[in-house]
């Protein structure tokens, strides 16, 4: 996943989770005839033949001439007490999946909180021990 396009992200406990936003990609190799996927995880396919669609959706092109198509949005959960990896095109089965872990699934503006980080070198999220040591 390219982190210039996630958008909004929580932390809680151990899990880090957010959404990366529909981004328009040019994809170079493409042919007539071609199928560009997004892949869950990051990435794309390029297939002449239709894909099952676990692992991929289809992007859709919109300039054939320049070669570029807008992969979908989809959201991810990364649990780094063991390292696993979750990412969702649906909403729905990311938003069960939060549940599932028992996290609230609160997000922030990533735009919003980088300035202030920048600024203070401190993020809401922050145990307060660490807050109160990063002010000192």
């Amino acid at each position: 996943m390219n982190i210039e396009n996630i958008n909004s992200i929580g932390i809680e406990e151990t899990f880090i989770y957010g959404k990366v936003k529909h981004e328009k990609q040019t994809i170079d190799g493409i042919e007539k005839g071609d199928l560009v996927y997004a892949r869950k995880f990051g990435g794309t396919l390029i297939s002449q033949e239709p894909m099952a669609l676990e692992r991929v959706k289809r992007a859709y092109p919109i300039d054939s001439k320049s070669k570029t198509s807008v992969l979908p949005e989809r959201w991810f959960v990364i649990n780094v007490a063991d390292s696993t990896t979750e990412a969702f095109f649906s909403k729905k089965h990311y938003e069960e999946y939060l549940k599932e872990k028992g996290i609230s699934g609160k997000m922030y503006d990533i735009n919003r909180y980088h300035k202030q980080f920048k600024a203070t070198g401190i993020l809401p999220w922050f145990p307060g021990s660490i807050k109160i040591k990063l002010k000192e």
